[in-house]
């Protein structure tokens, strides 16, 4: 990875960071401290690169390519989600580290991917209502049950210290934490009671 990205923009890409390989999950305050700032880091990136492994393109944008992208496993991870919102530019590759555009681009096929309206995904995802938000969630799925709440704290500009081996107990504190933080000059969006 680190190679394609060094031959696609050899002049521009100065750091590299990847959250597999840069988080010590061994060490439960690096974790929380990461999972709390990674919607950030991937904000202040001047650009997120996607792997697509299950998305071959030839080139074309024709209906077997459209059904892949549609389909891929990344658009089904939660924690993709604030690699999707968060990032300046996001560049997508196909299995082979084969360019297939920019977030920009493909701003159709990734709104009919993701049921996320065509202005959130352009850089205005905060006016989306709290009930949005969530349904942006719906489909996802996580690895371990609480990164279902800790994938969204970025999304709602949140802080939670991670606490794993609580269960869905986590997603109702996510809830909780953002009924706490809800600014008080704004009228209360009643629609985080749907989830």
């Amino acid at each position: 990875a680190c190679n394609k990205v060094r031959e696609t923009d050899h002049a521009t890409v100065q750091h590299i960071w990847i959250d597999t390989i840069c988080i010590d999950k061994s060490n439960a305050q690096e974790l929380s401290t990461s999972i709390n700032s990674m919607f950030r880091w991937y904000k202040n990136a001047e650009v997120c690169y996607i792997y697509l492994f299950d998305v071959s393109w030839d080139g074309s944008n024709n209906s077997s390519f459209r059904d892949q992208f549609l389909r891929s496993e990344w658009f089904l991870r939660g924690w993709t989600l604030q690699e999707l919102l968060a990032p300046k530019q996001l560049r997508f590759f196909d299995r082979d580290w084969k360019y297939i555009g920019s977030k920009d681009d493909l701003v159709a096929e990734i709104a009919n991917a993701t049921h996320i309206e065509t202005e959130h995904l352009l850089g205005n995802f905060r006016s989306a209502s709290l009930a949005q938000k969530m349904s942006w969630l719906a489909g996802r799925t996580t690895t371990v049950i609480e990164d279902r709440a800790y994938c969204m704290l970025g999304i709602f500009g949140i802080y939670l210290e991670a606490r794993y081996g609580q269960g869905e107990d986590e997603f109702l504190r996510l809830q909780e934490e953002i009924l706490r933080n809800w600014d008080k000059e704004e009228p209360f969006d009643e629609s985080l009671f749907a989830w």
